[in-house]
């Protein structure tokens, strides 16, 4: 009587034939009254086995007595002999099913999951700089990426950048960056301006003109009776008292005759001339005998009243802060002939004086005489009677003068 050979075996008594082991079994010893099924990664796919075949790598068998082997999904992978796949870990990659190891995902992508398939390109605004990264780093303030990078770019000079940006934004007008890599832009000091978008500097204001406050993108024209005599001024100076400057944007002022003219008043766009000539009495006054006595009902408009030595010529000066009027009262020491009067207004440099009448009440009855100009935007007015026959006037003239303030 032989043995059972390996693979086969004899499972009743009395047989004159051995049984061979079916597909996913074997039997590893002579004599054996059993098969044994292939166990979990393994196989036999023939008869008579002897022993198991493990799975090759990208492949495995999850259950026993298998007869066959199944590949692994894509996103996993095994080795010889898998019960299991095993999912690829963040930063890897299988892109095929059967996958015998998983792939590093190269610079510039990233996968942020287990059981990838496939690695992303980072996102504009991030970078990564080495294989096998499961996120993108943020690109950092002053820098910048487009999709896919593996560094980020600094920002030109003229540009800036918050962190994670996918392009530089040029600095606004009245700013500046004079260097690569800027994450905010710098505002311009007082006397300088960047006119442009994008500027690399701030240029200073030139002689005559100014920048008042931090960021400004132009500079401007100095008033008439104000200067500035260097570059990168912040202010204008008010033309000191005596002198004047009559035009936008100038870099000087220019003295006037104080033997004419009152020095008391800064930032004058033309000379405080005293009327027809007359001589000044102190830098305050002109020398025209006028004794004035001023009231008041409402706090703003005021009444003056003015004695006049005859034949003298006077003139009155009427302000007001606001809009408003002032009513100049003339009181001759007697009757006399009007032959002409010199009207003069003066206020501030940035107000203007309109609609100046003059007016006369001859022995009751109201004369008035024509306006002669408007004037805008001026600060000092003039206006001159036309000559008037010679004859006997009420000792009363009333001069009423209008200013209108325009900021």
């Amino acid at each position: 009587m032989h043995p059972v050979p390996a693979g086969s075996i004899a499972d009743r008594a009395g047989l004159s034939a051995c049984t061979k082991c079916p597909p996913g079994s074997f039997a590893n010893k002579k004599g054996s009254k059993e098969c044994t099924k292939c166990p979990a990664g393994y196989f036999s796919s023939t008869l008579n086995s002897i022993e198991c075949t493990p799975s090759p790598a990208g492949y495995f068998i999850n259950g026993v007595g298998s007869t066959s082997y199944n590949p692994c999904p894509v996103g996993t992978w095994s080795g010889l002999g898998s019960s299991a796949c095993t999912a690829c870990i963040p930063g890897s990659f299988s892109s095929s099913a059967g996958s015998s190891s998983c792939r590093r995902c190269s610079p510039g992508t990233f996968a942020n999951s287990n059981g990838s398939s496939e690695c992303k390109p980072c996102p504009p605004g991030r970078y990564s700089g080495h294989s096998g990264a499961s996120l993108c780093e943020l690109c950092n303030a002053g820098s910048w990426s487009r999709s896919g990078a593996l560094s980020c770019r600094l920002c030109p000079k003229g540009h800036f950048s918050p962190a994670g940006s996918r392009h530089c934004i040029q600095c606004s007008g009245g700013t500046f960056a004079d260097r690569e890599g800027t994450s905010s832009c710098t505002m311009c000091p007082p006397g300088s301006v960047a006119e442009e978008p994008g500027s690399t500097r701030c240029s200073l204001c030139r002689v005559g003109q100014y920048a008042p406050s931090p960021g400004s993108d132009k500079c401007f024209d100095c008033f008439p009776g104000y200067f500035t005599n260097k570059t990168g001024s912040s202010t204008c100076t008010p033309c000191p008292p005596g002198t004047r400057s009559s035009i936008q944007r100038a870099t000087e002022c220019i003295q006037c005759n104080l033997e004419n003219n009152l020095s008391y008043r800064s930032g004058m766009s033309i000379c405080d001339e005293c009327p027809e000539f007359a001589p000044t009495l102190t830098k305050y006054k002109c020398y025209d005998r006028v004794n004035t006595e001023c009231s008041s009902k409402d706090g703003i408009s005021k009444t003056c009243r003015y004695s006049i030595d005859l034949n003298v010529w006077s003139y009155g000066v009427a302000y007001a802060d606001g809009p408003g009027r002032d009513f100049l009262f003339y009181t001759f020491s007697k009757t006399v002939d009007i032959k002409k009067f010199l009207l003069m207004a003066k206020s501030n440099a940035r107000s203007s004086a309109e609609n100046l009448n003059f007016r006369c009440l001859p022995s009751g009855k109201e004369k008035h005489f024509p306006t002669f100009r408007r004037y805008n935007n001026f600060e000092c007015a003039n206006a001159q009677a036309m000559e008037v026959t010679p004859k006997p006037y009420h000792k009363v003239i009333i001069i009423e003068l209008a200013f209108f303030y325009k900021e």
